[in-house]
């Protein structure tokens, strides 16, 4: 909420545009990435935290399937409909979470308007933070 000094309606839509333009810039920079970088192929520790799907293991077992020191929960429920979907397909994965991460993003700025009623230049912030490339490893290890 800005008090001091007062807005023109022109400054709020140069505003408002010029965060629009960073979140769908970093959107489609996000979005290439996962593109380029994802591959088809279990890595690592998907293993670990699969072996409750290759037991063929109920979806109770799977939402509390515990790897490490965290359960699994609603991201094996999540993982169980997407490999379903996608003949076991992980480049989908590396889709899906985007889209979440891209969601999020847009229900961040949502918020913080209907919060303040305006999008500032330091809402510019709310895409830097969801639509980073700082964690490639969702997407690309």
């Amino acid at each position: 909420m800005n008090i001091w000094p007062p807005q023109s309606g022109s400054s709020k839509r140069l505003q408002l545009i010029g965060v629009g333009l960073l979140t769908l810039a970093l959107t489609l920079r996000l979005l290439h990435f996962v593109d380029r970088y994802t591959v088809n192929m279990l890595f690592r520790d998907q293993f670990d935290f699969l072996q409750s799907f290759f037991d063929g293991a109920n979806m109770w077992t799977r939402f509390a399937w515990q790897h490490g020191p965290h359960r699994q929960g609603l991201g094996a429920i999540l993982l169980t409909v997407i490999y379903d979907l996608s003949n076991w397909n992980t480049r989908v994965e590396g889709w899906v979470t985007a889209g979440i991460l891209i969601l999020t993003c847009l229900m961040a700025l949502w918020l913080k308007y209907r919060i303040t009623r305006a999008i500032v230049w330091g809402d510019a912030v709310i895409p830097l933070i969801f639509l980073t490339l700082f964690q490639y490893e969702q997407f690309a290890l």
